[in-house]
């Protein structure tokens, strides 16, 4: 899956708002998630995905510490 970092919570992270990432695999709660930047070289990862919502394009992926939306291109 491919999607745009369109927010996030992540203080490190928001330099990478509307970069495109490549995710591992779909994220699933309860289970890790990682996605890497495609023309950046931030790769996020986190231990534990807490909630995910998805509307139309859109995808909110809550974890333990931070909060990213994505807008899915892919």
């Amino acid at each position: 899956m491919k999607a745009i970092l369109k927010s996030t919570t992540n203080a490190q992270m928001l330099s990478e708002v509307d970069k495109t990432f490549l995710f591992y695999n779909a994220p699933v709660e309860n289970q890790p998630f990682a996605c890497y930047g495609v023309d950046t070289k931030a790769v996020i990862f986190s231990s534990a995905v807490v909630s995910l919502d998805s509307v139309d394009s859109a995808l909110r992926v809550t974890t333990n510490n931070s909060e990213y939306v994505f807008e899915v291109v892919e």
